[in-house]
């Protein structure tokens, strides 16, 4: 569903068109520039803005008045915070946010919604506490959701992984 003031600008290359995938919802004055790759039942809220070449993995959210700089990647599932200014790649079912964008924690409500839970859940948890911590996903239990991520960080990558907000952090502001 397109809404109000939608704008795609068409690809550059023949061989890679701009594409949004099967219900996605991208809501008033929403930007999608060239090509852009906008996986199936993404969310772009009111006014977000995607620069050329962006991609946005399955069911991602991305709130209100957020930009996306050239080439970022957005992983599926992930949530990406209002007037978030999101200049290099989210980890899939993570919640980015801030100026610049930085991971919080799981996307939580987003992967219940899912029905990602139990122990496809807590390795997920597992998995985003080494990378936080810098330390590999290796020894983790193998789960589709594992396989997705491990795929993602092993992609092309021109604009490299945001970083993580530390806890001590969190409980100063």
């Amino acid at each position: 569903m397109l809404r109000e003031g939608v704008t795609a600008h068409r690809a550059t290359r023949l061989d890679q068109p701009t594409r949004i995938g099967a219900g996605a919802y991208l809501m008033g004055y929403v930007h999608v520039g060239h090509d852009c790759q906008v996986g199936d039942g993404v969310i772009l809220t009111q006014g977000v803005g995607l620069s050329g070449h962006c991609q946005v993995g399955p069911h991602a959210i991305i709130g209100g008045q957020a930009g996306l700089h050239q080439f970022v990647r957005v992983g599926a599932w992930a949530m990406v915070g209002g007037a978030s200014k999101v200049s290099r790649d989210v980890l899939p079912f993570t919640l980015a946010d801030g100026n610049p964008a930085r991971h919080y924690r799981l996307n939580t409500v987003g992967l219940r919604r899912a029905g990602i839970n139990g122990e496809r859940y807590r390795v997920l948890e597992a998995a985003f506490r080494r990378l936080r911590e810098g330390r590999s996903l290796e020894e983790l239990p193998e789960t589709e959701e594992l396989r997705l991520l491990r795929e993602f960080l092993q992609a092309p990558s021109k604009r490299q992984l945001s970083g993580f907000v530390r806890a001590e952090a969190r409980l100063e502001g």
